[in-house]
């Protein structure tokens, strides 16, 4: 293969057409000088070389080009051509392969090629690996999953965002490996796609050392009239009870049907194919309408995943025994957003529709390869590297973790994406195929998603039959014994089977007790407070719940909160603040939250010591039990003396009480009907569980997760929690009271079970309706307080005292039920499986289907915040502006950029600067006559002036001691000789404005200043970390303070070096002053500066 490619390589850059060897020159040339000048926008083209018809990458490549263009608006222009291969990966597509790739590199891209998008064609990977290697051009690929690992090796610019075969085959071997399976056979059909994964699974059974002749079996050709696979499928039978299908999905549903007329689909057999083109929803079925002739892929995707075979009995009984891996791909939101933009393009401008709502991952892929490029490419520029060197930007690619469309995708160090995939069973009440055993394939895990359900339900076959393959062997064999004979071997084997049978039922009983004392002494269940990382608290109200919302977040390792935190008996919510008298109000509290075993989770602090008996393990058992969506999961309990804390699942969105709160959240009915749907599918599964009931339930126990998804909180662990406070004192606070409002009437009377009762939940569960369709709390508008609303629910009278609801305000059946759940006598009150019957219509009514409703949930939800977001950013940026705004006050701008930027500022020697000193003249005798707080109006008005008058100079100022003002020019940013001409003409513009200054609480007096300045070198650095200040150090600071302190009133004296410096600047007026005793320098010349001529 290796010399045909180079052959081929060899003829196509010979035989191009119209191709001259000047062109070809200036054509390289231009490629290399690709990426030299990055001020104006430089031509990036992607080379689209894509041989499968059937899956048009178009639609994803534009959308990728897209969103590079808006990535980088001004520094790029992105370019795309494309050439369409022959398909079918045959010899003809490897013959055009190479021509193709060095048209586009030299005659279609004026610039050449920066990145090439497929081909998907392993052999045609093959022929181009030379020509990208002398290009230097990295290459994307959604395909080309039969490359070896040696091949990949040896492929350094090859990046693959598809699966491989290697990992399907690591991924069966695990099958194999997990249900003991070593005789296996492989029938497979003649199609590149069939034969490479058929190579693939021959490497594997050359590894389990099986004899080839017996397990690789190719099928009849599919292009027949008629495909005759009962001959394969015989010789399979004599060798295994294990069958790997290699073909097309089509082809693999005629072999299923063949199989089921053999009656080998009766669960002695097990079949395994791929489906690996269905990505989304993970769950499909075998269509009937799936024809021989339809091998597109297109045809492979409806053959395995349209519900429309519910009639072809035959078909679904044969599917029982056949398993399916299929990869794991995003089904969110997000990828659906981006599936249906990929489909409407695919139809409005390429003609190309999809049949099946799913859209192949080959195409998909190609938008995360796009973006994966813009990373690297973007990263390069950061860095200063080269971006037209493409094994560099194959480097970065490698080992990488980045976000793709709705989920993170991993590319190994090899450059292959790591996917995880799905083993699918066929489901026959549904039609469908379902994820029976995920495999993860970071770790090569495989987990148990539901109980595989075999044909037959006689379980997983053995890997050889008790009887042999021809079923006349072992137990199975012909004996010549008469029949009195096999009586006596039956009845022996009969009274051994039972005897074992007696046996296999002591042990069993046996180990259920071993297996519960084990589990009782297990601490799994035990947590460590130092385990917990990143413990920070969430703001929320107080009400007992594990954990409530996080609109603030407050960077506090710990907050005192076990008075408020202890466990009440009660919990709910302290009500929403309405300003009734029966609602009450919440007060605020910080919640625990922390991050356990890569989880966030809720930390509730018990605030006392736990004592952890067999009942208390027996509890904790019974919840790590409680696996259900719609139950918030208990994770732990910490019991470190002085942490002592339940640790469980955290819910993002805070409780029903927080979102019933929030005005700004659009509250539909088609919401509140799922709300109330995860709260009764909650309870029934709470009430079938050995728990039997739930106390607690009220609007704060309701917990909403970052799927909008109701949780049920606050399960359990009785031991734990004082009993009810049904009856109080006269010093206890209406907020204490608050969580009976959910109480039921015949609990108010006397003491409630800890774990209450199943009629008693349903009455909360009322209230809580109550609170859903009013959107107040319980008795909201209510002109009595919490006391007397409590008595008289406790006095039971006819008609029983509940909360006002117009029957208009909700549907009359919905009203009914509430009216019918908060009844006076527990045994009229329906169970929740009874109301879940009464309201499945009109919940299914108004909120449609699964996916819809979680669609809508989050779409209104992202709508609600998008102007709180708004508010909330707006806010930000003027604050932002405000600290900004102030940090340039204080430091110089250039200082403080480099701070804003994490840079760390480097003390710096300044060799010539002009440092200013000025003072009041008398300002002690001054300071004496003055009030402090007319000293301060004073020195305040004074500095004001004198800022405002440096904002037109080349100066900065440095600080201001006492009635001392410090100015510097040339610092931080070096102005040549003019800081002393700077300086100058500001000194005599502030001895001119203090002329005009007039003291406010002593009008008839003139303020003076002396001025002196001083010339030389420096050093300045930021000083500080609590208000860090840019301050100067040297000798010239100190001589310029001299310079002042022996001026005279109203007078500029600078330094010999200063007027030196203002020579050059014949503007000025300076007049000697002579010989001055400077303190500290003995005798220097000095100047007076006069003014200046313009």
């Amino acid at each position: 293969m290796a010399g045909y490619g180079v052959l081929v390589t060899f003829l196509a850059l010979c035989i191009l057409t119209g191709m001259s060897a000047s062109l070809q020159c200036r054509n390289f040339c231009q490629k290399t000088d690709l990426f030299q000048q990055y001020a104006n926008a430089t031509v990036v083209t992607f080379c689209q070389l894509w041989e499968d018809e059937d899956a048009v990458i178009d639609p994803a490549i534009e959308l990728g080009m897209e969103m590079l263009r808006k990535e980088f608006p001004d520094r790029f222009q992105f370019e795309w051509v494309k050439i369409d291969l022959p398909g079918g990966c045959t010899d003809e597509t490897f013959l055009m392969t190479s021509p193709s790739a060095v048209e586009l590199q030299l005659q279609k891209s004026f610039l050449g090629c920066s990145v090439f998008m497929g081909p998907a064609c392993t052999g045609a990977i093959e022929q181009i690996r030379g020509l990208l290697s002398y290009w230097n051009v990295p290459v994307l690929t959604t395909e080309a999953g039969g490359i070896t690992a040696d091949q990949k090796a040896a492929s350094k610019l090859l990046t693959r965002l598809g699966f491989t075969q290697a990992a399907v085959q690591v991924f069966v071997a695990k099958i194999l490996e997990t249900f003991q399976w070593t005789n296996i056979v492989v029938v497979y059909d003649s199609d590149a796609s069939s034969v490479a994964f058929a190579k693939s699974f021959e490497q594997m059974l050359r590894d389990m050392g099986a004899d080839f002749g017996s397990r690789m079996l190719p099928l009849p050709s599919t292009y027949v009239m008629k495909a005759d696979y009962k001959s394969v499928l015989l010789r399979a039978r004599g060798t295994s009870r294990v069958i790997i299908i290699a073909a097309l999905s089509n082809v693999t549903r005629q072999i299923m049907l063949t199989a089921s007329d053999l009656n080998m689909t009766r669960g002695d057999y097990v079949y395994l194919t791929t489906g690996l083109f269905y990505v989304a929803g993970q769950s499909g079925s075998l269509s009937s309408n799936a024809t021989t002739d339809n091998t597109s892929a297109e045809g492979q995707l409806d053959s395995f995943h349209k519900d429309s075979y519910n009639d072809d009995d035959d078909a679904k009984r044969a599917y029982q025994s056949l398993f399916v891996v299929q990869l794991k791909m995003p089904d969110n939101p997000e990828y659906t957003v981006y599936m249906n933009r990929v489909k409407d393009l695919s139809a409005r401008k390429y003609h190309h529709s999809y049949s099946t709502d799913k859209v192949s991952h080959s195409v998909m892929g190609f938008f995360d390869a796009c973006r994966l490029y813009g990373i690297v490419l973007n990263e390069t520029i950061r860095d200063g590297g080269d971006p037209s060197d493409g094994l560099a930007l194959t480097r970065r690619m490698w080992g990488r973790v980045f976000h793709g469309v709705g989920t993170e995708i991993v590319i190994s160090t090899q450059g292959d994406r790591i996917f995880d995939f799905y083993l699918l069973n066929f489901d026959a009440a549904a039609s469908k195929f379902v994820p029976v055993l995920e495999y993860t394939a970071a770790t090569r895990r495989l987990s148990t998603i539901r109980p595989i359900v075999w044909a037959d339900n006689k379980g997983p076959p053995p890997n050889t039959p008790p009887c042999g393959y021809d079923g006349r062997s072992g137990p199975c064999q012909e004996r010549g014994v008469d029949n009195n004979s096999k009586t006596v071997v039956a009845t022996m084997v009969s009274a051994v089977a039972c005897g074992f049978i007696v046996i296999g039922a002591l042990g069993l009983v046996i180990y259920r007790k071993f297996r519960s004392k084990s589990d009782l002494n297990d601490n799994w269940w035990r947590i460590r407070w130092g385990d917990i990382l990143g413990i920070r608290n969430s703001s929320s109200y107080h009400d007992g719940s594990v954990q409530r919302s996080t609109e603030k977040v407050h960077l506090l390792d710990r907050v005192s909160v076990s008075v408020v935190l202890t466990i009440p008996s009660n919990t709910g919510s302290q009500g929403r603040a309405s300003g009734s008298s029966g609602s009450g109000s919440r007060e605020q509290i910080f919640i625990l939250t922390g991050t356990y075993k890569d989880s966030q989770v809720a930390i509730k602090r018990i605030g006392a010591v736990v004592y952890v008996n067999r009942a208390l393990r027996l509890e904790m058992r019974d919840l790590r039990n409680l696996i259900h969506d719609n139950i918030n999961r208990f994770v732990g309990l910490c019991v470190d003396p002085g942490f002592e804390s339940i640790i469980a699942d955290y819910c993002q969105k805070g409780s029903l009480a927080d979102v019933l709160d929030k005005d700004s959240f659009n509250l539909d009915w088609s919401f509140r009907y799922s709300i109330i749907s995860d709260i009764i599918e909650g309870m029934c599964y709470l009430h079938a569980s050995p728990f039997g009931s739930h106390g607690r339930l009220n609007s704060s126990n309701c917990l909403i997760d970052s799927r909008l998804v109701v949780k049920i909180g606050d399960t359990g662990l009785t031991s734990l929690r004082n009993k009810s406070m049904v009856f109080w004192s006269a010093d206890t606070r209406e907020s204490d009271l608050h969580p009976l409002l959910w109480l039921a009437p015949e609990h108010l009377r006397d003491t409630a079970p800890k774990n209450g009762t199943p009629h008693g939940d349903v009455y909360s569960f009322a209230i809580v309706l109550q609170e859903i369709i009013l959107r107040q709390s319980p008795y909201d508008g209510s002109d009595v307080g919490v006391q007397v609303i409590i008595q008289e629910v406790r006095k039971g009278m006819n008609p029983p005292f509940r909360p006002r609801v117009d029957p208009n305000d909700c549907n009359p059946e919905l009203y009914h039920v509430m009216e019918e759940c908060w009844s006076e006598y527990p045994l009229e009150r329906p169970s929740f499986k009874l109301i879940k019957q009464r309201l499945r219509p009109l919940i299914k009514a108004v909120s449609g289907g699964l996916m819809d409703n979680l669609i809508n949930r989050m779409e209104k939800y992202a709508t609600d915040l998008e102007a709180l977001v708004d508010e909330r950013t707006a806010a930000f940026m003027e604050e932002k502006r405000k600290s900004e705004e102030l940090l340039n006050q204080m430091l110089p701008r250039v200082v403080a950029e480099k701070l804003k930027k994490g840079e760390y500022i480097e003390p710096e020697t300044f060799e010539s600067v002009t440092v200013y000193f000025s003072d009041i003249v008398n300002f002690t005798q001054l300071s004496a006559m003055s009030a402090p707080l007319e000293l301060v109006d004073l020195l305040n008005d004074l500095y004001t002036l004198l800022d405002g008058i440096i904002e037109g100079f080349d100066a900065y100022k440095v600080e201001t001691i006492g009635d001392s003002y410090l100015v510097v020019s040339g610092l931080p940013t070096r102005n040549g000789k003019r800081h002393a001409m700077e300086l100058a003409k500001l000194s005599i513009k502030t001895l001119t404005a203090i002329r005009r200054f007039r003291i406010r609480h002593r009008t008839e007096d003139h303020l003076e200043l002396r001025i002196g300045m001083h010339t030389g070198t420096c050093a300045a650095g930021v000083v500080g970390l609590k208000m860090p200040r840019y301050c100067i150090f040297g000798d010239t600071v100190n001589t310029a303070s001299r310079m002042e302190s022996n001026s005279e009133p109203m007078k500029i004296h600078i330094s010999s070096t200063t007027k030196t410096l203002l020579d050059a600047f014949p503007e000025f007026i300076v007049q000697l002053r002579g010989n001055v005793e400077i303190k500290g320098k003995g005798s220097m010349t000095t100047y007076w500066l006069l003014g200046c001529n313009d």
